[in-house]
């Protein structure tokens, strides 16, 4: 069953139902993923910012997964975005590598 998330109130709510249907304690959710026991129930109380790389995990230890519904027009784009994005992540990366040589 799909959920229309408008929130992070709304990715809590399903996380705590998903951690409760599966008999799993809050503690033992977020020793699993690594994360801190305060982080999980920040994010059950649907808490603002929240990381999102965070909040992927979590969803992924439960079973749940994260869609985006977008015109297909967007998806068009997305190949030519990622190869961007990629790009500059790359010469980040030597710039810093470089930057960090650098220094004594």
């Amino acid at each position: 069953m799909q959920q229309q998330i408008h929130s992070v109130y709304d990715i809590g709510s399903i996380v705590r139902a998903a951690r409760k249907d599966s008999k799993v304690r809050i503690d033992d959710l977020a020793a699993v993923v690594g994360l801190s026991k305060q982080f999980v129930n920040d994010l059950e109380l649907g808490k603002d910012g929240v990381q999102m790389g965070k909040v992927l995990q979590v969803l992924g230890e439960l079973g749940l997964y994260l869609y985006v519904d977008a015109p297909k027009s967007t998806f068009e784009q997305l190949e030519h975005s990622q190869t961007l994005i990629a790009r500059t992540k790359t010469r980040r990366l030597i710039r810093e590598t470089k930057q960090s040589k650098s220094r004594p």
